[in-house]
């Protein structure tokens, strides 16, 4: 049964790491993407941390992997051309440009549209196109501190991240949401559609809790430190603690697991029997105890004793440890992918679980310019003009 994307077209503008997890996630669901690189240079993402013999970089890989990839300099009047003409018969323009940058070069929205009446256009910026920081570019890093996340991360006397692009991951994770519902909006109602995300909003979104709990409350809440700032003297046990060998987390346990985990810990539960009181009632008091006890064995120990009383708790996992994890693979989150020269690479797989419509990573990511002949072909282009192209250094 084919992908539920299949027959999607979408041409891809997109670099580094926000719009090109977009796309890769529109790939996994089967649709077509084209990645435009500038010719002899391509997306930065291609240079990123290289590993010796891979023809790409882990990087890349993550993010560009099942598209194909052609090489035109849309700086040009003539590049300009040939991807309107391209995007004519597109279902999808995604790109991440400074906000502005598109308009500014023939290839915004106004001029697919121009082409295609019912194009789905979607874009990420930093900050959101409008507003004082309208205009501005940014990185994950600048959205996780503006968004406030770095705010409560970690310990005092710092500002951390969160030590994985968050940022950047889940802007890009929101727009394919955006694009598919202005798919679902254009197949209802007949028109297409801008539809934008930024790092600084998706951030927002995604703590939209904690956000809502100041401005509604007016207490700013601590710093996070091993485990959540809105959970500190709760009812619950929530964070990260250490145990003989690794670290394991802890959360929720409280209600009528509380007496289940004491006994596990051998420590006093105290007086509360009721569930309901145990789960309201600050365990603050509690936490010496519990770093005691969960030091006398290791992290896989606990794991196997706590799981077996149907009590919440993980490991804190390593790379190392992820990669070598059964639970990834049986359910696709970690794939064999092979690349050009028959390697087999292990590598993070898609998300997605469509029963009726399997979906997979359709294949390692392009070389540079790899499909554009093949692309320009299929758009009604011939070989003399596309030689004369190659010649003048447009493709």
């Amino acid at each position: 049964m084919p992908a539920p994307l299949d027959g999607i077209k979408v041409l891809d503008f997109t670099r580094f790491q926000a719009g090109p997890t977009a796309t890769v996630l529109l790939s996994d669901l089967g649709a077509d993407i084209v990645k435009v690189e500038i010719p002899g240079q391509g997306d930065q993402g291609r240079y990123i941390h290289a590993v010796e013999g891979l023809s790409a970089t882990p990087y890349f890989i993550a993010h560009d992997r099942g598209k194909r990839g052609i090489t035109v300099d849309f700086r040009s009047p003539q590049g300009k051309e040939i991807l309107l003409k391209i995007g004519a018969g597109c279902d999808v323009i995604v790109e991440n440009f400074r906000p502005g940058y598109a308009d500014k070069i023939g290839l915004g929205y106004e001029a697919f549209r121009a082409r295609n009446e019912v194009i789905v256009y979607a874009a990420v910026s930093a900050y959101g196109e409008d507003g004082p920081l309208g205009n501005l570019t940014g990185f994950d890093i600048h959205g996780q501190a503006m968004g406030g996340i770095m705010s409560v991360a970690g310990d005092d006397g710092a500002s951390y991240t969160a030590g994985a692009a968050i940022g950047d991951q889940l802007a890009g994770m929101t727009l394919a949401s955006a694009v598919l519902g202005g798919l679902v909006a254009r197949e209802r109602q007949g028109h297409g559609q801008k539809v934008t995300v930024s790092l600084y909003g998706c951030q927002l979104a995604l703590q939209s809790w904690e956000i809502n709990q100041y401005a509604l409350g007016g207490s700013l809440p601590p710093k996070a430190k091993t485990g959540h700032p809105q959970l500190h003297k709760t009812g619950m046990i929530w964070g990260s603690f250490p145990t003989k060998e690794g670290d394991v987390v802890l959360g929720g346990v409280g209600g009528a697991r509380w007496q289940i985990f004491c006994e596990l810990l051998g420590i006093d539960p105290g007086p509360d029997v009721d569930p309901r009181a145990s789960f309201i009632r600050d365990k603050s008091a509690f936490i010496p105890a519990i770093r005691k006890g969960l030091l006398k064995r290791t992290a896989d120990e606990w794991v196997r004793l706590f799981r077996d009383q149907d009590l919440m708790i993980s490991k804190v996992n390593t790379y190392a440890d992820v990669v070598d994890d059964p639970q990834a693979w049986a359910n696709g989150y970690m794939i064999e992918l092979e690349d050009p020269n028959g390697r087999k690479l292990p590598v993070v797989g898609s998300p997605f679980r469509f029963y009726a419509n399997p979906v997979k990573p359709q294949g390692p990511p392009p070389e540079l310019g790899q499909h554009t002949e093949e692309v320009l072909i299929e758009c009604g282009f011939g070989w003399e003009e596309i030689a004369s192209w190659r010649d003048q250094g447009i493709i």
